[in-house]
């Protein structure tokens, strides 16, 4: 019998320690992305709640950009994240740039941002996300 408590016990504490959030679960409402993960499917806000989105800019020296389509239930800021004081930019070279969606008003939207060059027309988006605001 001891065993068996001992094995439910172990397994149990093993399960806890291997068990990681998803990454749409973060407290207070932020949900975090990159632009290579995901958005979670059926997303649901509160007005107030936030989304920010990572991504990699370099428009200075490349001619592409980075733009949002939609979004129209959401304040949009951005922002570039804030280098470590050891790393030395190299000219030319880009940096992390967030945007960050805060929802304003209730209702479904469609959050889609684009990264290309102005002159070629609207790119596919390399990040999307539908929303319900309650």
């Amino acid at each position: 019998m001891k065993k068996i408590t001992f094995l439910c016990m172990a397994s149990a504490l093993l399960t806890a320690c291997v068990s990681t959030p998803k990454p749409t679960e973060l407290p207070k409402g932020t949900y975090s992305y990159t632009v290579d993960t995901p958005c979670a499917e059926n997303l649901t806000l509160k007005v107030g709640e936030s989304i920010s989105v990572q991504f990699y800019d370099n428009s200075g020296s490349t001619g592409y950009s980075w733009s949002v389509v939609g979004a129209k239930n959401f304040d949009v800021t951005e922002a570039y994240v804030p280098m470590l004081p050891t790393d030395m930019p190299v000219p030319g070279s880009g940096q992390d740039k967030t945007f960050a969606f805060t929802a304003k008003a209730t209702g479904t939207d469609q959050i889609a941002i684009h990264h290309g060059r102005g002159w070629e027309g609207q790119s596919p988006a390399r990040w999307s996300c539908k929303v319900t605001i309650h």
